[in-house]
């Protein structure tokens, strides 16, 4: 139970509500309290509606982990591990393993040192400049790509769900709890976030790979401008939100966008826009194109890419 205690002792001095507790709770699985007694829980970092994630040192050979720790969802929990561990890509975050203990499932992800893409714009200036924000944007896009190579839609790609270094110069796309893949008779998932759904979705349809890619649009748009377009907190009601949304295609214009390029500009638009079938297929040949729309640092080789290809003009 120590290390229980310990979670709750963390949670406690944080003013936050503890992990609740299972009826049959004083009777511990002896297989998921070995799996957990082997990290030391360091620092919470990190928290969503589904759990909680802490900072961990793997006691045989002290590697830094991150754990996220789930209240009852095992079966969803041990979804998403299967889906990591089908895949792997220098953007994105690793599952390691995965047990279950008294209070619910535990994930274990590599570790990577600074904070989401949401902190390091607040932090900041309040908006990233617009070449480290197409770097980053680039990024996002192989991980995005990659996924859909690989038939899997992540469902959520949002700015709190991108890991950034604190040089901003490395990202990893995380959290994968709504992803599913598209083989067949795997069943959807409905969890979206609300402010990052494209219109589609919000009138009721599954989210496909064209929803990823207004996700990553609006990271794009977030970056630039320290905003999203809309939010639902700016609207007396969801119905309201979903029209606005629906109809009213993205405008760039204003004083955040004064210093954008006409290109970035564009492809900031083409991956927001309204019908999901104007908005690029990120894989393959399209992505390419819109690489080389909104990353010309990289065509000077400023930034080499994390893949080891080099840029290329050809459509």
């Amino acid at each position: 139970m120590a290390v229980l205690q310990g979670v709750r002792g963390l949670l406690q001095r944080r003013g936050m509500p503890q992990l609740p507790l299972r009826p049959d709770s004083n009777k511990p699985s002896p297989e998921g309290q070995e799996g957990l007694e082997q990290y030391d829980l360091k620092e919470l970092i990190g928290r969503g509606s589904s759990g909680r994630v802490f900072r961990a040192v793997r006691k045989a050979d002290q590697l830094q982990v991150a754990i996220k720790l789930m209240g009852e969802e095992a079966v969803a929990t041990h979804r998403e591990f299967e889906i990591m561990q089908a895949i792997s890509h220098p953007n994105l975050i690793r599952a390691l393993d995965f047990f279950q203990y008294n209070c619910g499932a535990a994930l274990v992800l590599t570790y990577v040192p600074g904070g989401t893409l949401t902190q390091a714009v607040k932090e900041g200036a309040g908006f990233l400049a617009e070449g480290k924000a197409k770097h980053l944007f680039r990024l996002l896009l192989e991980a995005v790509s990659y996924l859909h190579q690989h038939r899997i839609v992540h469902s959520d790609v949002k700015s709190d769900n991108v890991l950034i270094s604190p040089d901003l110069a490395t990202l990893h796309l995380t959290d994968f709890g709504s992803s599913r893949t598209l083989r067949a008779g795997d069943q959807p998932l409905t969890s979206t976030t609300i402010d990052f759904s494209a219109p589609e979705v919000l009138a009721g349809e599954e989210p496909t790979e064209k929803h990823d890619v207004w996700g990553a649009g609006l990271c794009l748009y977030y970056m630039l401008t320290g905003r999203l377009p809309r939010s639902i907190i700016r609207f007396t009601c969801f119905e309201d939100f979903c029209d606005a949304v629906q109809s009213s295609a993205i405008s760039c214009s204003g004083p955040h966008w004064r210093a954008v390029s006409d290109d970035c500009k564009a492809t900031v638009r083409y991956c927001l826009a309204l019908e999901k079938g104007q908005r690029p297929a990120i894989r393959h040949r399209e992505v390419r194109e819109v690489m080389r729309k909104v990353d010309l640092e990289d065509s000077r080789g400023l930034h080499p890419r994390s893949d080891g290809l080099q840029p290329t003009s050809d459509i």
